[in-house]
């Protein structure tokens, strides 16, 4: 089977045969395993033990218990809370200064209303003087 490769496309196709490919692979050598034996102490088990450790190791001396040390913290301190009263002046005055950009917005909103009214008017007087 071949590839083939279509002029109008900008594109060129590569065209693997796999059965040369899978021969190739089978006829490499495999790397040859480690000289080292790996040393299973613990007969496979993935738990390790700090009592087989000390009778398997070596050097007995080297291999200890881990025992976890107590950390005592000292209680963090609280944070003092800041006081209603003063809380309670920030959200009013942030409610007052909502209060005025609405009002604000509304206002300009009718003023728009007003104008366009107006020259909505306008532009039927124009009409008007343009046809008479």
């Amino acid at each position: 089977m071949s590839a083939s490769r279509d002029p109008s496309e900008k594109i060129t196709f590569l065209f693997t045969p796999m059965g040369k490919l899978t021969q190739r692979i089978r006829e490499t050598p495999l790397p040859e395993q480690s000289a080292v034996p790996h040393r299973t102490p613990l007969n496979g088990s993935k738990v390790l033990k700090s009592s087989e450790l000390r009778e398997t190791a070596h050097r007995p001396g080297l291999v200890r218990e881990y025992r976890i040390r107590e950390i005592q913290h000292a209680p963090a301190p609280i944070p003092a809370a800041p006081p209603i009263a003063s809380h309670l002046a920030r959200s009013e005055h942030h409610l007052q200064r909502q209060r005025q950009a609405l009002e604000g917005l509304s206002r300009n909103l009718q003023e728009l209303g007003e104008i366009e009214k107006r020259l909505q008017f306008m532009l039927l007087e124009l009409e008007d003087l343009l046809k008479g």
